[in-house]
């Protein structure tokens, strides 16, 4: 049976890549979303995995649809 994965370094480029093109700094996107600025900092580099609350909430802030930013593999 076929896994689905996701590329959570490719959500961290397209979280960044969406932050920077709105012109936010981390720390706006800390305040908005309330996580804070070092996690964002490991989520934008594919360092730890951004919660799926997380993710949304960048949804929000940076006016994004959530398929943006994911990018299901099938394993």
């Amino acid at each position: 049976m076929p896994r689905i994965a996701l590329n959570y370094t490719e959500i961290g480029e397209r979280i960044r890549d969406a932050r920077k093109a709105k012109k936010m700094s981390m720390a706006t996107l800390s305040d908005i979303t309330g996580y804070g600025f070092r996690s964002i900092s490991l989520y934008e580099r594919g360092i730890i995995k951004p919660p799926m609350e997380f993710m949304l909430n960048c949804c929000l802030a940076l006016d994004i649809k959530l398929d943006k930013l994911i990018t299901i593999y099938y394993e």
